[in-house]
């Protein structure tokens, strides 16, 4: 999962934003199936696919992943830690 992050990543990068949201998907399942879905790795892995989804216009299809991942994150590591504040920043500017 974490190899899928990494290319989903430099597909990003390079513009293919619809081969990085495939295997972002993939790559959460993936860490859904390994940790658990409260995982500090899923929130990582949502987060990533939300921001590339609002990133092209889809607020409806990012923001509920943004705000799961804050959820696990802000429960996971608290309210303060830096990785929930870097989230409910995303929302906050998106709103």
């Amino acid at each position: 999962a974490d190899a899928l992050c990494a290319l989903a990543a430099a597909c990003a990068a390079r513009g293919e934003r619809a081969a990085a949201e495939a295997l972002l998907t993939r790559a959460l399942a993936a860490y859904e199936a390994a940790t658990g879905p409260d995982s500090t790795d899923v929130a990582a892995a949502l987060t990533d696919l939300g921001v590339l989804r609002l990133e092209v216009g889809d607020e409806g299809g990012g923001r509920p992943l943004l705000q799961r991942a804050l959820a696990i994150q802000a429960a996971a590591l608290g309210e303060a830690h830096p990785d929930a504040v870097a989230i409910r920043d995303v929302l906050e500017a998106d709103a």
